[in-house]
């Protein structure tokens, strides 16, 4: 009788839940409803991004969004900008954690504890609801297969340092995620022993990790040091020769989720923040070609994001000025 009891009692709290859930999510749609809008800012490309919206727009009709696409650190500058100003445009944003960081830290954004949330990783969202990882960005990297011999692969970043290597290695000029990532699961001093080792085999540097990507498909050069995994497999299944590797702990660049504190359609930001959340949501970000950030979402193909991997999100270092200016000492770069 006491189990009995013990039972009842457990379902009776879970029903009390749900229904309660069930309200709370009935009073957000009647003040979305009324709000009618939504602006969001993402540093997403607007091909990518766009459908998102679309999807959120069919499943709640009432709402007209509006999709600002900014790229780069410009996110953070517009948005903080216009907060200056007294101008509170956005809702909800997407940028990448770099420079959401910028964001958050001037208190411009709200906290919100998705019921979604609890399915996500505790790597991919903060204890206090201010962010939660709507993309994975993971680093890879990428050689090609007609320059690379099998025996020669790179399985780590270490083995880089042979002299097979020199002179043919690409790098970013901003590579500055993956250069904190580096310097913080290394150790400072051990990280930046192996950044001059690096330098030693002349990498060629030039901008955007795409474009490397592209030359070292047209066999410009063996390797590149980081280029995001889904565009690796992207090109990989376009059928030029190449392969890529993701090296534990594998740093992971997460375009994430923000509600702005003072925005004008609050209602209206927490119903689409439940939406891409989801696994409906999530789903639509991985049918326009990303790595959703929920585990039970997996990736096309899920070689993408292994569950047993181990992570290290990069974009949280507190000083990004002195990352940039280490980053530049150590291989001879223009400073930024």
């Amino acid at each position: 009788m006491k189990k009995f009891f013990q039972f009842f009692s457990f379902f009776l709290a879970l029903s009390l839940t749900v229904e309660t859930i069930d309200a709370a999510q009935s009073e957000v749609v009647e003040k979305a409803k009324q709000e009618r809008a939504l602006a969001f800012y993402t540093n997403l490309n607007i091909g990518e991004s766009k459908p998102w919206l679309d999807a959120f727009e069919k499943k709640y009709p009432f709402i007209k969004t509006e999709l600002v696409r900014v790229g780069g650190t410009a996110i953070a500058s517009k948005v903080l900008t216009e907060a200056q100003a007294g101008r509170h445009l956005w809702d909800v944003a997407g940028p990448l954690m770099l420079y959401a960081k910028e964001i958050i830290k001037r208190g411009l954004v709200a906290s919100y504890q998705s019921s979604e949330r609890k399915f996500f990783r505790d790597e991919f969202k903060d204890k206090e609801g201010l962010w939660t990882a709507l993309v994975l960005n993971n680093s890879t990297m990428m050689y090609n297969t007609k320059l690379v011999p099998p025996h020669m692969a790179p399985k780590s970043f270490d083995d880089l340092l042979a002299p097979f290597w020199k002179g043919k290695i690409s790098m970013d000029t901003e590579l500055y995620e993956w250069f904190e990532g580096q310097l913080r699961v290394r150790g400072k001093e051990k990280g930046l022993e192996f950044m001059k080792k690096l330098k030693v085999q002349e990498p060629v540097f030039r901008r955007g990790r795409t474009a490397q990507a592209e030359l070292v498909a047209a066999g410009e050069f063996a390797v590149t040091v980081e280029v995001y995994g889904h565009r690796a497999q992207e090109i990989k299944e376009k059928g030029a020769p190449i392969n890529w590797v993701a090296v534990e702990p594998v740093l992971i660049h997460p375009l994430v989720g923000l509600i702005a504190k003072n925005g004008p359609h609050p209602n209206a930001a927490r119903l689409f923040m439940d939406f891409i959340l989801s696994k409906e949501g999530q789903t639509k970000v991985r049918d326009e070609g990303r790595i959703p950030a929920r585990p039970d979402v997996p990736p096309q193909p899920p070689e993408l994001m292994r569950k047993e991997w181990k992570v290290e999100i990069v974009g949280l270092a507190e000083d990004i000025a002195e990352t940039r200016k280490l980053y530049a000492e150590i291989f001879g770069l223009p400073s930024r």
